[in-house]
């Protein structure tokens, strides 16, 4: 039994010597006890026969040294056993830490709040650690306060210390009162400062606070005008009201210089400069000199004409003397016809001129660009009696059109109106001419005149830029800004909407008030051209009466209900009758069904609104029944519940989840174990359920750790194993070595650990 045991712990002993383990060398090499031989590098590592031997090699916190084969050797304590280390803080506390050179004893920060120094309690549990310092709770950041700890509690006094407030134009900075303040030494320290100098004339500017703390103007808000490039008698201001530079006339007798060097005494006279003394110099006309100094020299000179060869221009000269006021206009024989422009009195098409009336003047019929303004109408003038907005016969894009009815006693010329409708589309009627609607007359205008292509209609005025929209849209008639006629019709609500057939007013009703209802419209019944229905250009037909008892072609169950009622089991829809569907039917909304109701995708007897009904269940379809107990379709119920069979809901049974509502967390979080705790939540792992395995730390045992059934894993309370060692989760009952012993007992012969 001896020898199994020594080979036990020398087998121990050599495997010992892990990766967190060193060789301790120390002192002059010498000869090895075992055997007496120098290693081969000339070290000789520090020799031992038992632990007591290596104690004061280690460092007493983190490192551990035992005897090993007689070397001693290093042990680091494991990650995060508590240790002593010098100069710790109430706010630090030490934690053996794995480094290059082995475990060592480092400070770790405690807890945020941790209680520390002596006025923890005096000042009412306040203060306390914060990142690894102790926090005075008596400092309120403020340098003017004094903070002390009183039994009630932090208690502030102010001071008056030296501070520094941060305003540039402050000196002698000192606290008061609990505010740090000081004396102004400039006169501002922002421009709202300086706002009290500003006199309130744009033209002068206004004042900035400059960095020295003084105020002055500030340079870009003065406004400087002009002061060249205009009359002598002008002069370039600013306007103190405005801030804006403009011409101001000198006062008469002002000084000026008129440019010309043979006069004196020049000054200004109703804002013109003229020289009325004496003629100070001599000029000679024809002689190439400019004596007078004004830019033009001898016959061209106005101050030659009828002196000695320069005769006096007049029309008819062949020279169109510009300085003589002589243009196209008043001397055509020197200076040539004049272009044509607009105000001239003649048509020029070639111009864009629609008109040219001589004059520039606007509201004679011809405005002052030269287009043709149009002829004021008063609303309901004109009519609009019928509307092809969806041929069959050709493309929309070749036969759209439609037709209006001068209502009065004259004719009415609609060049220069505009039609459009509420959104983009506009169109501005002109034709060279004049588009004339005679009294009493049917006119159309259309997309295409050409009665080849547009369906076999007759256009008197062909359009662009104007769509008939085959949904909902308008066509409005305006007379500069009067609308003459508007008909807003939709997609078949009340107005006709037939393909190929054109939407017809009745005849009895042809007023711009009467064509608003959609009532008073109808497909129209008279082929024309290539098929379509309509009367383009001619009087329209009566439509049929609704209210006789008969539901003609052109009547819809929308347009005249009392005709055309749907009867029983079916409703009117998009102007059309259409079946409803009956209970268990499917449906997309309510007004499908006869009953009323669409529940989930069925017609319902009922809303079938409570909870845990429904109206598709197999075989009950169109009925409103409760779910099963125990089921929860439609997601009705809340967390942990379903439906009870009644149309109600209740708490599933503790342990179950019928509707997988808690997803299990890992047994050591102590969180949901994944089934329902009976009251409608979750429920936890309970305290039978381990969280954390009996584990060893050097001498101690940890004992395993349960849950306490509310989300938390229960601390216990550790034990040592001394004298035996600890090791694969449980204390040694017997040893091998020394190792297996606790510092300051050995192993002896009989596997007992002994002081």
């Amino acid at each position: 039994k001896l020898a199994i045991l020594a080979t036990l712990a020398l087998l121990a002993m050599a495997c010992s010597q892990s990766s967190d383990q060193k060789v301790v060398e120390k002192g002059t090499p010498e000869p090895n006890a075992a055997d007496g031989v120098a290693t081969p590098d000339g070290v000789v590592p520090w020799t031992c026969n038992v632990d007591a031997d290596c104690e004061g090699t280690g460092d007493g916190l983190c490192q551990e040294a035992i005897c090993q084969l007689g070397q001693c050797v290093l042990l680091d304590m494991v990650q995060g056993t508590p240790c002593d280390g010098e100069g710790f803080g109430d706010c630090q506390h030490g934690e053996c830490q794995p480094g290059a050179e082995g475990s060592t004893c480092v400070a770790v920060p405690a807890a945020n709040g941790t209680p520390c120094g002596d006025f923890f309690l005096v000042c009412q549990n306040s203060g306390g650690c914060l990142d690894g310092e102790c926090q005075d709770p008596c400092d309120d950041g403020n340098l003017c306060t004094n903070g002390q700890c009183t039994a009630g509690g932090c208690v502030f006094t102010p001071n008056t210390a030296s501070c520094d407030d941060g305003e540039p134009c402050t000196a002698n900075d000192v606290c008061g009162n609990g505010i740090c303040a000081g004396e102004k030494v400039c006169d501002c320290s922002e421009d709202a400062d300086c706002a009290h100098l500003d006199d309130d004339n744009p033209c002068t500017g206004i004042h900035e606070c400059k960095a020295n703390g003084t105020c002055d103007i500030l340079a870009s808000s003065v406004v400087t005008c002009e002061a060249t490039g205009f009359e002598p008698c002008q002069t370039n201001v600013c306007d103190g009201q405005t801030g804006e530079c403009g011409l101001v006339v000198a006062d008469d007798g002002f000084e000026c210089d008129d440019a010309n060097a043979c006069t004196d005494g020049d000054f200004c006279a109703a804002g013109a400069c003229s020289g009325v003394g004496a003629v100070t110099c001599e000029w000679k006309c024809g002689d190439g000199a400019d004596e007078d100094e004004d830019g033009i020299m001898d016959c061209d000179d106005p101050d030659c004409w009828g002196i000695e060869d320069c005769p006096q221009p007049e029309c008819g000269d062949e020279v169109c003397t510009l300085l003589a006021a002589e243009d196209c206009a008043n001397c055509p024989g020197d200076c040539g016809e004049c272009p044509p422009e607009c105000g001239d009195g003649k048509l020029q098409l070639a111009n864009d001129e629609e008109c040219d009336d001589g004059n520039l003047e606007a509201g004679d019929g011809c405005n002052d660009t030269c287009k043709v303004e149009p002829v004021p109408a008063a609303p309901g003038d004109l009519v609009i009696t019928e509307i092809q907005k969806d041929p069959e016969a050709v493309l929309d894009a070749q036969g759209e059109w439609f037709e209006i009815f001068n209502s009065t006693d004259a004719d009415i010329d609609i060049n220069a109106w505009t039609m459009s409708d509420t959104g983009t589309d506009e169109h501005r009627i002109y034709a060279q001419g004049g588009v004339v609607i005679p009294a009493g007359g049917y006119f159309v205008l259309g997309e295409n005149a050409d009665v080849e292509t547009n369906g076999g209609v007759t256009v008197g005025y062909d359009y662009a830029a104007f769509n008939l929209a085959n949904q909902e849209d308008e066509v409005i008639l305006k007379s500069g800004e009067t609308v003459v006629d508007m008909v807003a019709y939709d997609d078949g609500e009340a107005f006709p909407d037939a393909k190929g057939l054109a939407m017809s007013l009745t005849l009895s009703k042809t007023t711009a008030a009467d064509n608003d209802l959609g009532g008073n419209w109808c497909d129209a019944q008279t082929p024309y051209g290539g098929g379509d229905l309509g009367t383009p250009g001619a009087a329209n037909p009566e439509c049929p009466a609704c209210g006789d008892d008969v539901c003609d072609a052109d009547e819809k169950c929308g347009t005249c209900p009392a005709d055309c009622d749907c009867g029983a089991g079916a409703v009117c829809l998009d102007n059309n009758c259409v079946d409803l569907t009956p209970d268990g039917g499917g449906c997309g909304a309510p007004e499908d069904c006869a009953s009323g109701f669409c529940v989930d995708g069925v017609c319902c007897e009922s809303a079938c609104d409570s909870l845990c009904e429904g109206c598709a269940v197999s075989g009950n379809k169109g009925n409103c029944i409760p779910f099963s107990a125990g089921v929860d379709p439609q997601d009705d119920c809340g967390l942990c519940e379903v439906c009870s069979g009644n149309s109600s809901c209740k708490f599933v049974n503790e342990g179950k989840d019928l509707k997988n509502d808690c997803s299990a967390e890992a047994q050591q979080t102590c969180g949901f174990n994944g089934s329902c705790n009976g009251a409608g939540g979750c429920a936890w792992w309970d305290d039978l359920t381990v969280c954390a395995a009996q584990k060893c730390s050097g001498d101690t045992l940890t004992p395993a750790r349960s849950c306490n059934g509310n989300a938390s894993c229960v601390e216990v309370v550790t034990s040592s194993c001394c004298p035996y060692k600890c090791g694969d989760g449980a204390c040694l009952e017997a040893c091998l070595v020394d190792a297996d012993c606790c510092g300051g007992f050995t192993c002896d012969n009989t596997g007992v650990c002994v002081d």
